[in-house]
C-alpha cells in the first residue's frame, strides 16, 4: 500500500483508483455521490425538486466529462434554467437555458426598464413574464484531505493525495410571485420555509490540480484563465467586471479587457493591465470569500495599452506588467504615455487592503532613441534588473529594480544598429547571462548572449531556421532554450512554425549558428565548438489537425511541470512539450492531443500568459528528509518533499541552474548524492571521503563544477570536474587535495566569480584559507586552480638558543647586569612569550628587549619578573609594558633581578662557549638598579673580555611573525561579499569576533600567489657586491625580448625564469668552469651578478640555513644581514639559524658575486638546528644543474610536492593577501560555536548578518556604519548549527531552529530604512519591516541545514553610481594619486590644495568602516619631504610614495614608504652638500732626509748643478713660500728632483707651484710630472703643462693622478732667465672630505671621552689632560697632544663613532720622533661599536709608522661606509703613546648619513636617477611599475629588495630596473613622453588612461602594456575597433582612475589647450573588454580636477581635489558606489 501511494502521489488518481485503494485500506468514507435535500416540506414541491435534480445531475455530469476527456477547465459560470410565458410565440409556456440573469429582483417586480444584460432586458428577450427561474451554480472545494480510522496506512499518505477536490453543484429555485403563491414562501419572514434546492457533489473524479496556474488573459471575453499543467486542464475561467458581461466581445468592453498580466510571487493574486487601469483578481483559492473577485488598483494613469489593441499583434507590443520577484513593487509601461512606472504593493497578503501606493516614474521614452510606444519586453530579471525591451527602438534598456528609489533612474542599454527588433529577452536563473532575440529579414534573425555583470557580447547565433521567431523561453534551470516560429505551423514538413528547442548546456550561445537539425542526430550530444557544424536545435512541430491550428506566437516555460507551453495565434489553443523529449525527437511531426489545451470556445482569446516563478529555501531535516519552502508562499510545498536520504543531511548545495542539488552526510556517511531538485530522483551519486561541506561553483555546462570539503582522514577537498590548464603546477592544482587532518575543516564559501574559499583552523588557533579561483584573463581563461594559501600559524615557536647546553660552568657573578642574545636574534615581529630554564640556582630574571644601534644601548621593553628555582622552569606567558615584539636591531634578554625590588647576582651558570653577548651595565659602567630597568635607559659595554661571551641553560619561546596576521587566529567561518569585494572571518573566542577585508585591492587573479623568487641579473665582477648595471642580454627594457636577449618582466621570476634549475630550487646554481647554459637560453645570465629576493614558506620547523658556494654570496633574512661567504678558490657553505617555524613566511635575500668561471651556488634548510653542513654536490646538467647538500639538509625548492595532493607553494616572489579593514568584536557572544554569517546579495550595498545564537539574536554589519545586534527578546533558542541563507531575491534572512523544528524568516528589504546604530535595537523599536521577523515555517522534523541558491545578485544603486559625502580632511588636498588603501583603510599621503600651491607632509588615515562627525586631523607622523605631484601605492600594507616636487619646487627621485604598524617613514636620502679639502702629502722637509728638524723616511734627490749656494732640495719641499732666498734652483733644461714618500704609496692628484723667484725670468715655465713605485723606467707621467711667470702657489690637476712612491719634477724650460727656479712645490690630495672632527670636542674625562656634535671619540688611556681628543685639535705641536701616560695595557686605542656610517679611506698619523710615537698599528672598523673589524693598508693588517716628526699618510681599503672606526696602537717607539695629531680622511663622495635604511631612488637601469613629477604609478603582480611625468621612462620598483647594504643603518631598501618606454602616441606621429596620466592594473595588463604629452599636448590615446609580451601598444581613441562608440571621454589630464569590476574608471580631471584650462565634472566607466565606454553623467560633487580613486569593498572613495590647477582646494572624502 505504501508503494501504491507513493507511486500515486506524483501522478495523481483516478476515480477507480481511489475507490480500490480505499477497499484494501479498510477506509470507511463518505458516499461518493450525495444528495442533500433542503426545505422537502410538502410533497407538492416534489415537481420543482425533480427539476432540480434533472438540472444538478446534467450539469455534475458535463462538468465531469468536459474535465475527464477533454482536459478543459470545469465552467463555475453561474447557468439559469427558464420557464416563461411569451405573449408572441406559440406555445405561449417556453424554455430557456441561459448564463443571464432573470433582472427580476428578490420581490419577484421587473424592474423598469429591466437591468442591461440580463434576461428580461429587451437586447436579450421578448418575455413578458417569468413563472420560474432554476438558478444552477458551480462550486469547487480544494484540497480535501482522507481521514482513516485504521493504523494499515499512514496518515503521512494520506495527506499526500494533493489536489484532491470535491465538484458541488447546487440548483436552487429563485424567488418570485408565483412561487411564493405557490409554495406559501415569504422571504421577509423568518418563519417562511426555504426555498428548494438541491446539492450534487463527487470526490475523487476530479483531474488533481495544482494551484500553481498558467494564467491567460482572454480579453476578448473580459475574463482570466488558469491552466493547471499538470493535468493541461482549463481549471478557472474567472469573467471579469465589463459593461457588457453579456456580450463580452461588445465594443463597449474594451477598456475593461485584460491584456497583460503578472501573477504576484505569493500566487494570491495577479495583477492585469486594462486600457486605463491596473486591476487585481484574487487567485487564491484558499480564500473562498473572495477568490475570483477584483478589484481595481490604479487608475490615476491612462493609456496603459494600444486603444485599438484588439489584435494580438499590437497587444504584444506592449507587454508591461510585472512584479519584482520578492513581490514588493510592481512595475507597468504606459503606451500612451510613453513610459514607465513602479508602485509598491501593500498588504499582498490581504485582500481586504491590498493596495498599489507609491506611484513613481521611472522613466519617459519620449525622445531620440527611445521615443517609442512599443514594448516588447518587461521582465523582472534574476540580476536583479528590470528590463525594458522598446521594440521598433531595438534595444533593451535595463533599470536596477532594488534602488531604493526609482524616480527617474537612470539605465544600461543593449542595443542593436544592424537588426529591426528586439522581440523578446530574458535572463538565465542565476542572473549572470542576458538572451535577447533579434527579428531581422536580412540577414538573418539572430539570439545574443551578453554578460550581465557588464554587458559584454558573449555570444551570437545567427537563426537559419526558415521562419520568423517572435518569443522565447529558458528553462527554469537555464539549461534548455526555446524559441517560437511564428510561421504557418501546419506543415511539419515546411520547417516552419513550432517551437525550436535547443539545449544551452550541450551548445551555449557562442558566436556561432543556430540551425534546426534531425532530433535524432547524435552529434547533438557533444557538437564541436566549431564554426564549421553550426549549433543545434530541434523542432517541436504541431502538426495538422482537426483543430485547424495556424501560427504560434508566444512561448512560456511552466517551472511546475517543467514544460515549455506555446499557443496559437488566432486559436485558444496552448501546446505543450517536455524540452528533452523535444531534443530526441518526440514533437517534430506532431504534437499529441493529450498535449493541447483548448481553454476558450472561440479564436482570438489568447493576449498574454503569465506564470509564478518560486523562490525555494532548501531544508534538510534529521527525518532524512529535505523539505523545500516556497519563500513568496511562506509554507513548504509538499510536492516537492524528498525523502528517504541515505542519512541525515550536513550540507546542501544548490547547482548555478536550480536543476538540482548536492547533499552531504559530514561523517555520517561517505560521499554526497544529487538530487533533481523538483521530482528528488536520485541523479548522481559521486562517492567520495565524508563531505563536510558541498557547494557548486558558477560554471553551467555539460558537468556541473563543485567542491567538497572532506573530513576524513586527509581528505581536504574534491573539485572532481574542474577543468585545470595544462601548465598548471601541482602546487595550483585544485581537484584532490589532502592535508594534515589535524587542520580541522571549518567552513567553505563559493565565490560568484568563479572559485572556492576554504577555512582550515587547528586546535591551537592556527589558521589557513585556501583560495580555489578561475581565471579570468589569458589563454587558460576559465581554467581552475589554487591562487593562493594564507596560514597563520598559532603556534609557531622559534627557541633561541635552540638547545640548552648542559649543567656546567661557574655561577654568574655579575649581579644587575643585562646578558643579550644578540648571536641567535629573533626575526623581526616575533612576539617574546616564554622563558625555560633549567639549573640549580634560585633567583629572579626579568626580561628585557634592547636596541642597538650602532654604539647605543637603549631599553625598549620590558616584561614581568620570572622567579626561577631548581631543575627545569616555564615562566608563564610574559607581559610585556610595549608588546614584547622584536624590531630591527632589537635583542631580548634578562636583568638579574626582581622588577621594581632590587638586583641580585646572577641565577645562571656559564661557560664561554658564544651564545650569548654579554655584560651590558648602567651608562656610568654601574651595577644597574631596579629603577634602571625601564624603557630609555642607555647601556654600556665595558666589562673584560672574560665576560662578553658565555652560553647559558636557558632560552627564549618566540611566537613567530603572523604573516599580518591573515587569516586571523582561531577562525572559524568565511564570508564572502556577492561582488567578491569584501571578505568577512569569524573568530572564536570572548566574544567572537568579525575580521573584515577588502579582498579586491590585492587580487590579481591567478597570479596573486606566484610562485618562485625575483632575480636580477646585473654585470658580473669580483668586486664584493657591487650590482651596477643590468648584464648584457639582461634587461627589461626589451620590447621584443627572446630567450637569448631581454627578458620579460613576468620572467625576472624564476618560476618563470629560462634558466630551467631555477624553476624547481630558485637561487640554486652549479656551474664548473667548464660547463655552458642549454642552448638558446640568454648565456649572459651565467657569469652575471645576481640577486634573488622573495618569500620563502617552508612546511616544516627550518631551524638552519646553508649558503653554499663558490665566489661571494651573502643572505638577508628579514633584511636583517645573516651571513656571507667569499671565497673564489673553493666551494664552501657558511650557516644562519633561521629559527622559522612551519607555514610561517620570511623574505629572504640572496646576493651573488662572480667573476665567471666556477659560478655555484645553493641555499638549504634544515630541521635540526645543532645539524652540520654537508657535502656539497650536484645534479643535473647545463643550466638545469643545481647544488645539492647531503646529511639532510633540503635545497630550497619552489614548491613543496610530496604528492599532487600535499604540494603547495613555499617561494613566493610577492607577498599579497587581503587587506584588513577593521574588526567587529560581537558583544556578549563568547564562544559561539554555532553562529552563522551570510552576506546580502546586494552588490552596491553589502550587508553582513550573523547569527548570535549565544544571544539568540542577529548582528547587521554595513561597512561604514557600527555593528547593530537586533534583540529579539527570545530566550534559550536552539538554533541549527552554522546555518543562515539568504532567499534568491535576496529580500529575507533564514535561520533554522531545533528546538522547535522551525525556520525563521527575517524580512531584510530595504535596508536603507534603517540606519545601523549600533549596539543593541529591540526588534520592536525597528523603524521599519527591516530586521524584523517576517514569517515562521514550521517542518516536519528538525531541521539540520539550509541551502538558496548560490549566484542570484543584484544592484541598490542605480547604473551611473551614487554619491555619499563620508568625511573631511583638516586640510585640502589635491593630486590624481594621493591615496592608497593599506592595512586599516586609506593612507593620505601629501598633496597640496591646488597643483600650484606649496605641499604638504601629512599624512591622514582614513577609515571607511567608520562614521565620521568630525575634520580628520593628520596623523603624528610626517613625509620626510614635503611632497605634490607624486604617485602612491601600497604594497604588502605598506605606502609608497613615488618622485612628485617638494616645496622648493625640485622634481624628485626619491621614495617615501609609510608603515602603519610601526608608524614610521622609510625614505630617500639626499646627502646633505659636502665641504671637500684636501691636504698637503709631502713632509716638511728641514733637509734631504729630515723632516722639522728630525730624520724621516722620505728624500730628495735631484740632477744637474744647482744655480748657487742659496738653492737646496728640501727647500722646494719645506712648506714655505714667504721666505727670500728659499728655492732651488738648476742650471739647465732637463734637469729633475725627486722625491721619495717613503715605503708606503701616497695619492697625488694636483700640484701647487711656487715661481715667485727673482728675476721673475729665472721661473720655471714648463715642467714634467711623473711617478713610480720602483724608482725605475718607464715612470708614468701625470702631468705635462706649464707655470704663468711670477705665479704664488699656482695649481695644476693632474691628467692621471695616481699612488705612488717616487714623485719626479723635472724642469723643461724657464722664462728666459739664466736659472730654473722653483721656489716651492706641494704635492696635494684634494677633493677629499675630513671625516674627523676638528676642535676640541666636550670631554668627559672620567668615562675617556668627547664629543664633537654628532661625533664621540673615545680612547682607552691618558694622562693628565692629555686627553686622546687632542689628536683632532687641529694643533701639531708637543703641547696640545694624546699622552697614554701609561707603558702598559697595550694595546692603545683611539676611537671614533660618526653617529652615522660613512667612509675613511685616509689616515694620517702625525707623532714626535724618539718621544713614544706610534710604531705598529691596526685601523679597525665596527658596525655596532662592539665587534671590531681590521682594514688593510697596502694590503697588510698591520703597519709600521716611521718615528718622526711629519705627516704620515695611509691609504686603507675600505670601498664602504661605517659608523665605528678606531686606530689600535700595538706599541711604541719608546714605551708609550704620544701623538701629536690624527688625520681622517676619505676620497669617496658622501654616502647617506641618514643613520637607518633608505629607500632607493627611483632610477634607470644605468642608475640615473628619474627626478619627475606627474608621472603615474602601479601595484601589479609582478612589482610596482613606476611610468611618465614628463618623461617616457617606465621602471618597475621591487620594494622588498635590497640594492645596498654596508650596515644595518647603511642600506638601501627597494631595486629599479628600467622597462619599456611608452610607445610614440599614434605611431611616429606623436611624442612618447607622458604626463597628467594614471597607471591602472586590469584584468592581467596595464593601462596607461589619460594625460598629455609635450607639456601640453592632451593624449587622444591609451596604452596597454602586455605582461606577455613585454610590450606597450597604442591605441588611439578615435578607434572604432576598439572604441565603437564614446572613446573620447576618455580623454582627460588629472583624472582620478582606478579598476573596479569589469571596468575602469575615471572622474574628472580637465581638458582644453593647457592643464586645468577646462575642468571636467563628469564621469566614465571603460570596460576593455566590451569595448564599452559609458557615461556616468554630471559627477554630483564639485571640485573634481585632479582627485585621487581609492577602491575599497563595494565602493570607490575620491578624495580631495580642486576647481582647477591653481583654485578650490578641497578637503572632503566622497563614497562613491558604481
Amino acid at each position: 500500500m505504501k508503494k501504491i501511494f507513493a507511486f500515486l502521489k506524483n501522478r495523481g488518481f483516478t476515480l477507480v483508483e481511489a475507490l480500490v485503494a480505499t477497499i484494501i485500506a479498510g477506509y470507511c468514507i463518505l458516499p461518493i455521490m450525495g444528495t442533500l435535500h433542503m426545505g422537502i416540506q410538502k410533497t407538492q414541491s416534489f415537481d420543482h425538486y425533480e427539476k432540480l435534480r434533472l438540472l444538478a445531475r446534467s450539469r455534475l455530469n458535463k462538468e465531469l466529462a468536459v474535465s475527464a476527456f477533454d482536459h478543459t477547465a470545469i465552467d463555475t459560470t453561474t447557468t439559469y434554467h427558464y420557464i416563461y410565458y411569451n405573449s408572441d410565440a406559440e406555445p405561449k409556456l417556453l424554455t430557456i437555458d441561459t448564463n443571464l440573469a432573470s433582472g427580476a429582483t428578490e420581490a419577484g417586480i421587473a424592474t423598469s426598464p429591466p437591468i442591461p444584460g440580463t434576461f428580461l432586458h429587451p437586447d436579450y428577450s421578448s418575455a413578458s413574464s417569468i413563472l420560474y427561474s432554476y438558478k444552477v451554480s458551480v462550486a469547487i472545494k480544494e484540497n480535501l484531505q482522507l481521514g482513516t480510522s485504521t493504523q494499515n496506512i499512514q496518515s503521512d499518505y494520506l495527506k499526500s493525495i494533493s489536489g484532491l477536490k470535491a465538484l458541488t453543484v447546487r440548483a436552487e429555485l429563485e424567488y418570485n410571485d408565483n412561487v411564493g403563491t405557490e409554495l406559501e414562501i415569504d422571504p421577509s419572514d423568518p418563519a417562511s420555509p426555504a426555498l428548494p434546492s438541491i446539492s450534487l457533489f463527487s470526490m475523487l473524479a476530479l483531474p488533481s490540480y495544482s494551484d500553481n496556474y498558467l494564467w491567460i488573459s482572454n480579453a476578448k471575453n473580459v475574463e482570466v484563465i488558469g491552466i493547471d499543467p499538470d493535468s493541461k486542464t482549463a481549471v478557472h475561467n474567472i469573467l471579469l467586471s465589463c459593461p457588457k458581461p453579456g456580450d463580452r466581445p461588445h465594443p463597449d468592453n474594451k477598456h475593461h479587457r485584460p491584456w497583460n498580466l503578472a501573477v504576484h510571487p505569493n500566487n494570491k493574486f495577479l495583477i492585469c493591465q486594462r486600457k486605463n487601469s491596473l486591476y487585481a483578481v484574487n487567485t487564491d483559492v484558499s480564500d473562498e470569500a473572495n477568490f475570483a473577485s477584483e478589484k481595481v488598483l490604479e487608475s490615476t494613469v491612462t493609456g496603459y495599452v494600444k486603444e485599438d489593441a484588439a489584435k494580438k499583434d499590437e497587444a504584444l507590443k506592449d507587454l508591461g506588467v510585472v512584479f519584482r520577484p520578492d513581490g514588493k513593487y510592481c512595475f507597468a509601461t504606459v503606451h500612451s504615455g510613453k513610459a514607465l512606472y513602479s508602485w509598491k504593493v501593500e498588504n499582498a497578503g490581504n485582500w481586504s487592503t491590498l493596495a498599489l501606493t507609491n506611484k513613481t516614474l521611472v522613466a519617459n521614452f519620449n525622445s531620440g532613441d527611445y521615443d517609442t510606444d512599443q514594448y516588447s519586453v518587461l521582465h523582472a530579471g534574476n540580476d536583479g534588473w528590470l528590463y525594458v525591451g522598446l521594440m521598433n527602438k531595438r534595444r533593451a534598456l535595463r533599470f536596477p529594480m532594488y534602488a531604493p528609489n526609482h524616480s527617474n533612474l537612470p539605465f544600461q542599454e543593449i542595443a542593436s544598429t544592424s537588426v529591426d527588433q528586439l522581440v523578446s529577452l530574458t535572463t538565465s536563473p542565476d542572473g549572470r547571462d542576458v538572451y535577447v532575440l533579434w527579428n531581422d529579414a536580412s540577414p538573418r534573425p539572430s539570439l545574443s548572449r551578453y554578460s550581465s555583470l557588464s554587458l559584454e557580447q558573449t555570444g551570437n547565433w545567427q537563426i537559419t531556421f526558415k521562419g520568423k521567431p517572435s518569443s522565447m523561453a529558458l528553462s527554469n534551470d537555464g539549461r534548455h532554450l526555446g524559441i517560437v516560429d511564428e510561421f504557418d505551423a501546419k506543415n511539419a514538413a515546411s520547417n516552419e512554425g513550432g517551437l525550436y528547442v535547443t539545449d544551452l548546456r550541450q551548445t551555449p550561445v557562442l558566436f556561432q549558428t543556430l540551425d534546426s537539425i534531425s532530433p535524432l542526430d547524435t552529434t547533438t550530444a557533444s557538437p564541436p565548438l566549431t564554426a564549421a557544424k553550426p549549433f543545434r536545435a530541434a523542432r517541436a512541430a504541431i502538426g495538422a489537425s482537426k483543430k485547424d491550428r495556424e501560427q504560434n506566437d508566444i512561448v512560456i516555460y511552466d517551472p511546475w511541470s517543467k514544460e515549455f507551453y506555446f499557443d496559437d495565434k488566432k486559436k485558444p489553443l496552448l501546446f505543450s512539450v517536455v524540452a528533452s523529449e523535444t531534443m530526441v525527437g518526440n514533437f517534430t511531426n506532431s504534437i499529441s492531443e493529450e498535449r493541447i489545451v483548448e481553454f476558450a470556445p472561440t479564436n482570438d482569446s489568447n493576449m498574454a500568459m503569465a506564470v509564478r516563478k518560486p523562490q525555494y529555501i532548501l531544508v534538510g531535516t534529521d527525518a532524512k528528509k529535505v523539505e523545500q519552502i516556497d519563500v513568496r508562499r511562506r509554507k513548504i510545498d509538499e510536492n516537492r518533499v524528498i525523502e528517504n536520504l541515505r542519512n541525515i543531511p550536513q550540507t546542501i548545495a544548490l547547482s548555478p541552474d536550480g536543476e538540482n542539488f548536492k547533499v552531504g552526510f559530514n561523517n555520517l556517511a561517505p560521499g554526497q548524492d544529487t538530487y533533481e531538485t523538483n521530482s528528488g530522483a536520485v541523479e548522481d551519486g559521486s562517492w567520495s571521503a565524508d563531505c563536510r561541506f558541498v557547494a557548486f561553483a558558477p560554471d553551467k555546462g555539460a558537468s556541473h563544477i563543485f567542491a567538497t570539503f572532506e573530513t576524513s582522514s586527509d581528505n581536504a577537498y574534491w573539485m572532481p570536474g574542474a577543468p585545470v590548464a595544462a601548465t598548471t603546477p601541482a602546487s595550483k592544482d585544485c581537484r584532490d587535495i589532502d592535508f594534515d587532518p589535524s587542520w580541522a575543516r571549518k567552513s567553505m564559501v563559493t565565490m560568484n566569480n568563479g572559485g572556492f574559499l576554504m577555512l582550515f583552523a587547528h586546535d591551537d588557533g592556527s589558521s589557513m584559507l585556501d583560495w580555489v579561483g578561475r581565471r579570468q584573463w589569458g589563454s587558460d581563461k576559465g581554467k581552475y586552480e589554487r591562487f593562493a594559501r594564507w596560514f597563520n600559524n598559532a603556534n609557531a615557536v622559534i627557541l633561541n638558543p635552540s638547545t640548552i647546553p648542559s649543567v656546567s660552568g661557574s655561577t654568574d657573578a655579575w649581579s644587575g647586569r643585562i646578558t643579550l642574545l644578540t648571536e641567535t636574534p629573533f626575526p623581526e615581529g616575533t612576539q617574546i612569550a616564554q622563558i625555560t630554564y633549567v639549573g640549580s640556582a634560585v633567583g629572579y630574571i626579568t626580561p628585557v628587549i634592547v636596541e642597538i644601534s650602532g654604539g647605543t644601548r637603549t631599553i625598549r621593553d620590558v616584561a614581568n619578573t620570572f622567579s626561577v628555582a631548581s631543575g627545569l622552569n616555564n615562566s608563564p606567558m610574559l607581559t610585556w609594558s610595549n608588546g614584547g615584539k622584536i624590531k630591527q636591531n632589537y635583542f631580548v634578554g634578562w636583568w638579574n633581578g626582581q622588577h621594581g625590588t632590587a638586583k641580585n647576582a646572577g641565577v645562571i651558570k656559564y661557560q664561554d662557549n658564544g651564545a650569548f653577548r654579554a655584560d651590558f651595565s648602567s651608562t656610568a659602567n654601574g651595577d644597574l638598579e631596579a629603577a634602571d630597568i625601564v624603557t630609555g635607559t642607555s647601556l654600556s659595554d665595558s666589562l673584560t673580555a672574560a665576560y662578553m661571551t658565555r652560553s647559558y641553560e636557558i632560552y627564549f619561546k618566540g611566537m613567530a611573525p603572523k604573516d599580518n596576521a591573515f587569516p586571523p587566529l582561531n577562525s572559524k567561518s568565511v564570508a564572502i561579499s556577492a561582488d567578491d569585494r569584501f571578505l568577512a572571518i569569524e573568530t572564536q573566542g570572548s566574544p567572537n569576533k568579525i575580521y573584515l577585508y577588502d579582498f579586491a585591492g590585492n587580487n590579481f587573479g591567478h597570479e596573486t600567489q606566484l610562485e618562485g623568487w625575483v632575480t636580477d641579473y646585473r654585470v658580473g665582477n669580483a668586486t664584493y657586491w657591487a650590482f651596477g648595471n643590468p648584464a648584457a642580454n639582461c634587461f627589461l627594457s626589451n620590447p621584443t625580448p627572446t630567450t637569448a636577449n631581454g627578458i620579460k618582466l613576468m620572467d625576472a621570476i624564476t618560476s618563470r625564469d629560462t634558466w630551467t634549475g631555477y624553476k624547481n630550487y630558485p637561487a640554486n646554481f652549479y656551474l664548473a668552469a667548464a660547463d655552458t647554459v642549454s642552448g638558446g637560453n640568454n648565456t649572459d645570465k651565467r657569469d652575471s651578478n645576481r640577486r634573488h629576493f622573495g618569500y620563502f614558506r617552508p612546511t616544516y620547523d627550518a631551524m638552519q640555513v646553508a649558503v653554499a658556494n663558490q665566489d661571494h654570496s651573502r643572505l638577508f633574512v628579514n633584511h636583517s644581514f645573516a651571513g656571507s661567504r667569499a671565497d673564489t678558490g673553493a666551494e664552501g657553505s657558511f650557516v644562519y639559524k633561521v629559527s622559522q617555524a612551519s607555514y610561517t613566511t620570511s623574505l629572504f635575500q640572496i646576493d651573488y658575486n662572480t667573476n665567471a668561471g666556477n659560478v655555484k651556488q645553493g641555499i638549504f634548510t634544515h630541521t635540526n638546528p645543532a645539524q652540520s653542513v654537508g657535502t656539497i654536490g650536484s645534479s643535473g646538467s647545463g643550466d638545469s644543474k643545481f647544488m645539492t647538500m647531503d646529511n639532510s639538509w633540503t635545497a630550497i625548492p619552489q614548491s613543496a610536492a610530496p604528492t599532487p595532493q600535499t604540494a603547495q607553494t613555499v617561494t613566493m616572489p610577492f607577498r599579497f593577501q587581503p587587506t584588513f579593514l577593521t574588526v567587529y568584536e560581537l558583544t556578549n557572544c563568547n564562544n559561539d560555536s554555532a553562529s552563522a554569517m551570510v552576506w546580502s546579495r546586494d552588490i552596491a550595498d553589502p550587508i553582513l548578518y550573523f547569527l548570535d545564537t549565544i544571544q539568540d539574536d542577529v548582528w547587521v554589519i554595513k561597512p561604514g556604519k557600527p555593528a547593530t545586534r537586533i534583540d529579539y527578546g527570545a530566550t534559550s533558542i536552539n538554533f541549527t548549527d552554522n546555518q543562515l541563507v539568504v532567499s534568491d531575491d535576496g529580500q529575507v534572512l533564514a535561520a533554522a531552529r531545533e528546538d522547535n523544528n522551525t525556520v525563521m524568516f527575517f524580512n531584510i528589504s530595504e535596508p536603507t530604512s534603517f540606519n545601523f546604530p549600533g549596539g543593541t535595537i529591540a526588534e520592536s523599536s525597528l523603524p521599519s519591516n527591516f530586521g524584523k521577523i517576517d514569517f515562521i515555517a514550521t517542518m516536519s522534523a528538525k531541521p539540520t541545514v539550509l541551502a538558496a541558491a548560490p549566484y542570484n545578485v543584484f544592484k541598490s544603486s542605480t547604473t551611473k553610481g551614487t554619491y555619499q559625502w563620508v568625511a573631511t580632511l583638516s586640510l585640502a588636498v589635491s593630486g590624481n594619486s594621493n591615496a592608497a588603501l593599506a592595512s586599516g583603510g586609506i593612507y593620505i599621503m601629501g598633496g597640496s590644495p591646488e597643483l600650484n600651491s606649496a605641499p604638504t607632509d601629512k599624512i591622514f588615515f582614513f577609515d571607511p568602516t567608520k562614521v565620521y562627525t568630525s575634520n580628520i586631523p593628520p596623523l603624528a607622523t610626517t613625509l620626510s619631504k614635503a611632497i605634490k605631484r607624486h604617485s602612491t601605492v601600497a604594497y604588502d600594507n605598506e605606502i609608497y610614495v613615488f618622485n612628485g616636487m617638494d616645496s622648493g619646487g625640485n622634481n624628485l627621485a626619491w621614495v617615501q614608504k609609510y608603515n602603519p604598524e610601526t608608524k614610521t617613514v622609510t625614505s630617500s636620502f639626499d646627502p646633505p652638500a659636502v665641504t671637500t679639502t684636501e691636504y698637503i702629502v709631502n713632509q716638511k722637509m728641514s733637509a734631504d732626509d729630515k723632516a722639522n728638524g728630525a730624520p724621516t723616511t722620505a728624500r730628495l734627490t735631484s740632477t744637474g748643478t744647482m744655480a748657487d749656494g742659496d738653492s737646496q732640495r728640501y727647500k722646494a719641499f719645506d712648506h714655505l713660500t714667504a721666505t727670500a732666498n728659499n728655492y732651488w734652483s738648476t742650471t739647465t733644461n732637463g734637469n729633475w728632483i725627486k722625491y721619495y714618500a717613503g715605503a708606503n704609496p701616497v695619492y697625488v692628484n694636483k700640484l701647487y707651484l711656487d715661481n715667485t723667484v727673482s728675476p721673475n725670468s729665472n721661473g720655471v715655465n714648463s715642467f714634467l710630472l711623473e711617478g713610480s713605485n720602483d724608482d725605475s723606467d718607464p715612470w708614468t707621467t701625470l702631468v705635462s703643462s706649464s707655470q704663468p711667470i711670477n705665479t704664488l702657489d699656482h695649481p695644476v690637476s693632474l691628467t692621471n693622478p695616481g699612488m705612488y712612491k717616487f714623485f719626479r719634477f723635472t724642469v723643461n724650460t724657464n722664462h728666459g732667465g739664466t736659472y730654473r727656479t722653483i721656489k716651492e712645490i706641494k704635492l696635494v690630495n684634494t677633493d677629499v672630505r675630513r671625516i674627523s672632527p676638528l676642535g676640541a670636542g666636550t670631554v668627559d674625562a672620567a668615562n675617556k671621552k668627547a664629543t664633537f656634535g654628532t661625533k664621540v671619540v673615545s680612547w682607552s688611556a691618558h694622562g693628565g689632560s692629555d686627553y686622546g681628543s687632542k689628536v683632532f685639535d687641529g694643533n701639531v705641536n708637543d703641547t696640545d697632544k694624546w699622552d697614554t701616560n701609561t707603558t702598559s695595557g697595550f694595546p692603545h686605542w683611539i676611537a671614533l663613532d660618526l653617529g652615522t656610517p660613512d667612509n675613511i679611506d685616509i689616515v694620517r698619523i702625525h707623532c714626535e720622533n724618539a718621544d713614544d710615537g706610534i710604531k705598529n698599528f691596526l685601523f679597525q672598523y665596527s658596525t655596532d661599536g662592539v665587534s671590531w673589524s681590521t682594514l688593510n693598508i697596502n694590503g697588510a693588517a698591520t703597519n709600521t709608522n716611521p718615528d718622526n716628526t711629519a705627516w704620515n699618510t695611509y691609504h686603507v681599503t675600505n670601498p664602504n661606509s661605517y659608523r665605528h672606526y678606531r686606530l689600535v696602537c700595538n706599541d711604541s717607539w719608546t714605551s708609550e703613546i704620544e701623538a701629536w695629531e690624527i688625520e681622517f680622511f676619505s676620497s669617496m663622495p658622501a654616502t647617506a648619513a641618514s643613520n637607518k635604511p633608505v629607500m632607493t631612488k627611483t632610477m634607470t637601469d644605468m642608475r640615473g636617477e628619474t627626478q619627475t613629477t606627474d608621472g603615474a604609478a602601479c601595484t601589479t603582480p609582478y612589482g610596482i611599475v613606476v611610468g611618465g611625468g614628463a618623461t617616457s621612462t617606465v621602471l618597475v620598483y621591487w620594494p622588498h629588495g635590497k640594492d645596498n647594504y654596508n650596515g644595518p643603518n647603511d642600506q638601501s631598501i627597494g631595486i629599479c630596473r628600467s622597462l619599456p618606454k611608452f610607445p610614440l602616441e599614434n605611431g611616429a606621429a606623436g611624442t612618447d613622453d607622458r604626463a597628467y596620466h594614471s597607471l591602472v592594473w586590469h584584468k592581467g595588463k596595464l593601462y596607461r588612461v589619460g594625460g598629455r604629452r609635450g607639456g601640453t599636448t592632451l593624449l587622444n590615446s591609451i596604452d596597454i602594456f602586455d605582461f606577455n609580451t613585454n610590450s606597450w601598444t597604442n591605441i588611439m581613441l578615435d578607434n572604432m575597433t576598439q572604441f565603437p562608440a564614446n572613446g573620447s571621454m576618455l580623454q582627460r589630464d588629472n583624472a582620478a582612475a582606478c579598476s573596479f569590476g569589469d571596468e575602469i574608471f575615471m572622474f574628472g580631471g580637465s581638458i582644453g589647450a593647457s592643464v586645468g584650462a577646462t575642468p571636467l565634472n563628469d564621469a566614465v566607466a571603460w570596460n576593455p573588454e566590451t569595448k564599452t565606454v559609458r557615461s556616468l553623467g554630471t559627477m554630483a560633487i564639485a571640485k573634481n580636477f585632479a582627485k585621487t580613486a581609492v577602491p575599497c569593498g563595494s565602493a570607490i572613495y575620491l578624495i580631495g581635489g580642486a576647481t582647477n590647477h591653481s583654485t578650490g582646494g578641497d578637503a572632503n572624502i566622497w563614497k562613491f558606489t558604481p
